[in-house]
């Protein structure tokens, strides 16, 4: 009895030190995730959604386009022009109404855009300083604050930028922003 009971002891340490081994740990969750591949899926969808808007959009003509995607990564349109006087500035403090999407494929694997995050419903407007972006300012995308340097008080644009430039969830971000409120001199 004594033997098998040693058996069985050495048979449990084997099988107790297989599952360590087989099985990784759970307190790394992206454990053996390829971010490169996520990278070059979100490059690949965000191309072909710039592409479809490109070539469906009114606005991708010249005087409506902002074409960043060499310097910043970012691109934008210009639905409205607002008050061309009273352009935004670094160092200005702005208010701005946002819907923010993610580009996702759809059920027949075309680029198409669906709802994250939208202040339309809250009181105000998400207000900061333009150019004091920092990680903090939850509400503002990296690529908002670099777009919104091409806009006025009262205008609106349409933003396609990569997930480095949202919120770093490996989807490519469609942001409509639109200026309510800024400090004037």
């Amino acid at each position: 009895m004594t033997m098998v009971k040693s058996i069985c002891k050495f048979c449990g340490i084997v099988l107790l030190a297989s599952a360590f081994v087989l099985y990784p740990s759970c307190d790394d969750p992206y454990e053996g995730v390829d971010y490169s591949k996520l990278i070059a899926g979100e490059k690949e969808l965000r191309e072909e959604y710039i592409e479809l808007v490109l070539k469906d959009s009114a606005f991708a003509t010249s005087d409506r386009m902002i074409d960043k995607r060499e310097d910043e990564g970012w691109i934008g349109f210009i639905l409205e022009k607002g008050l061309s006087q009273d352009t935004v500035l670094p160092g200005r403090t702005v208010g701005i109404r946002y819907n923010y999407y993610y580009v996702v494929r759809d059920s027949v694997d075309n680029p198409a855009t669906s709802l994250r995050y939208t202040n339309y419903s809250v009181g105000s407007p998400a207000t900061y300083r333009v150019g004091s972006w920092t990680i903090n300012d939850t509400d503002i995308f990296r690529g908002v604050d670099l777009a919104i340097r091409h806009m006025c008080l009262y205008g609106k644009s349409f933003i396609i930028m990569p997930y480095d430039l949202g919120d770093n969830n490996y989807y490519p971000v469609v942001a409509e922003i639109e200026v309510v409120y800024m400090e004037l001199d």
